[in-house]
């Protein structure tokens, strides 16, 4: 299976082009259609497979024939260093349309450029822990490559 065997737009496709990506990953032939089709999906594989463009591909595709001018997704991470890295993914691979997308995060002043305080503690601010572990991949939907 290639990328172009995949129903993604043709402006999606030529961002995976932009990023030397020629054949999906395992994650992504798995993933890529059940989200297209509208599945949940829980996807475990390990670092460096791909799962950012597995899950960024289809909500792209969706963002893409919706209306405008309205925040319509909303991907939630752990940490602001991964935040900004999945932002640069997103970014590059719609790099063709015009959407937008925009990282938000605490520890920071708004025009600052330095580094955050340090994270003490256990406290997470209320903020929800993904699934992990063995428990994680019993859920239903779970997609492992």
């Amino acid at each position: 299976m290639t990328f172009a065997e995949l129903p993604l737009d043709a402006r999606l496709l030529a961002g995976v082009e932009s990023m030397g990506y020629h054949l999906p990953t395992p994650v992504q032939r798995r993933a890529i259609p059940a989200a297209l089709s509208g599945r949940d999906v829980l996807a475990l594989a390990a670092t460096g497979t791909g799962k950012t463009a597995a899950y960024a591909l289809p909500l792209l595709q969706r963002l893409l024939d919706g209306p405008r001018g309205q925040l319509r997704g909303l991907v939630v991470v752990p940490t602001r260093e991964l935040a900004e890295q999945i932002h640069d993914h997103i970014r590059r691979l719609g790099s063709m349309t015009r959407l937008r997308s925009a990282t938000i995060y605490g520890g920071v002043g708004i025009m600052s450029a330095g580094p955050a305080p340090a994270h003490r503690g256990g406290d997470r601010g209320g903020l929800p822990r993904p699934p992990a572990g063995p428990s994680a991949a019993r859920q239903p939907g779970c997609i492992r490559p």
